[in-house]
């Protein structure tokens, strides 16, 4: 919602009330001053400011923790507090920031304020020597002051930005606005145009066919269209045919436009799933081609590990068995045969066990292998 004033327009916007100045209707310094008495309508980064107003009742009087002055500070003290400034353009502290009517003139700022406070104190006074020794409360307070003064200053820009970016956006819905009317006059004067030349157009005609014409030299009582024949039914029904003939033929010709648009589209999709299809189908090769190598290479890698393991066993075996013979003939010829006739067994014994039976019925190669 929006409401125009004399000094400028009342803006209502998800739930925010603005108020847009007009500059050249409303003064840049009265607009200033609104807009610092302002600053406590909206969320403030201070906090509630209200807990900032202090009555008059509730005021500390921090000079009472100061040591009593002496007596030639005391002559000095009572000079300065018969000191008088004037008080015309400004008002007493408020107590309620959000009545408009309780707000602190803006002639003085809060550095100059505190000048004034320091020049109170001049620097030969008992005053500025008991203060002295507060000194760390003196600075606090000024850094404190200061920085409302910056947190009031930020709030204030703040403020200051979004009633910009409010301008901005109604200056842009009013250009919208504003171009769409151009547009529309536009196209008026463009259809006037057109209505103008198909005047004209008839009308040369006309008077061509008047030229031409033997009988339009002769004067006829009834109008000149009903002497041309456009009255007649015959000439009506048949503009009417050709006007719904030419309906009828823009009707078909934007539904064949309109059939070859998506006649067009469903190609242009099916080539390009075609052409997502025959992707898929080379990385399908690709990788059975891979699976297929990394098949060949895996197969060929186990059957040489299968035919070194397999020869590394065969010539352990014979090792083992070119040493059992070995053994067995040493042992043989060592030994009494009692029957020269019969073949020898080739299974090793050991010089405890010659004297003794074997029955042994064989010999295991397995029992010889590592592996």
């Amino acid at each position: 919602m929006s409401i125009a004033f004399n000094f400028g327009r009342l803006i209502a916007k998800n739930r925010c009330v603005s108020v847009l100045f007009d500059p050249l209707k409303f003064p840049r310094a009265l607009e200033d001053q609104i807009t610092r008495s302002m600053i406590s309508s909206p969320p403030s980064t201070l906090g509630n400011l209200e807990d900032f107003d202090i009555s008059p009742e509730d005021v500390v009087d921090y000079n009472e923790a100061f040591p009593p002055p002496d007596k030639n500070g005391g002559a000095k003290r009572a000079a300065v507090s018969n000191i008088a400034f004037p008080t015309d353009d400004q008002e007493a502290l408020p107590t309620n920031r959000s009545d408009p009517e309780n707000i602190i003139g803006a002639d003085v700022s809060i550095e100059e304020e505190l000048q004034m406070y320091d020049a109170l104190l001049s620097p030969g006074s008992a005053t500025s020597e008991s203060s002295a020794k507060h000194r760390v409360m003196e600075s606090a307070f000024k850094r404190h002051i200061s920085k409302l003064a910056n947190d009031v200053d930020l709030e204030a820009k703040y403020a200051f930005d979004l009633q910009l970016q409010q301008r901005r956006d109604l200056d842009t819905v009013a250009l919208e606005n504003k171009m769409r009317r151009m547009c529309a006059e536009d196209l008026q004067r463009f259809l006037r145009v057109q209505m103008k030349q198909r005047e004209n157009a008839l009308a040369s005609e006309k008077h061509e066919r008047r030229i031409t014409d033997p009988k339009a030299s002769t004067f006829f009582s009834d109008s000149e269209l009903t002497r041309q024949g456009f009255d007649d039914h015959r000439y009506l029904n048949r503009a009417k045919e050709q006007l719904k003939q030419q309906l009828q033929d823009q009707i078909s010709t934007k539904e064949q436009d309109r059939v070859n648009t998506k006649e067009k589209l469903l190609q242009d999709d099916q080539q390009f799933l075609r052409r997502i299809r025959n992707e898929l189908d080379a990385i399908e090769k690709k990788q059975a081609h891979d699976r297929e190598e990394l098949r060949k290479t895996l197969t060929g890698s186990w059957n040489r590990d299968s035919g070194m393991k397999k020869i590394v066993e065969i010539r352990k075996k014979q090792k083992a068995a070119e040493q059992i013979h070995r053994e067995g003939v040493a042992i043989a010829l060592t030994t009494r045969d009692h029957f020269p006739m019969l073949p020898k067994p080739v299974t090793p014994r050991t010089p405890a066990s010659i004297h003794d039976d074997d029955y042994s019925v064989g010999f295991d190669i397995r029992s010889v292998c590592s592996d």
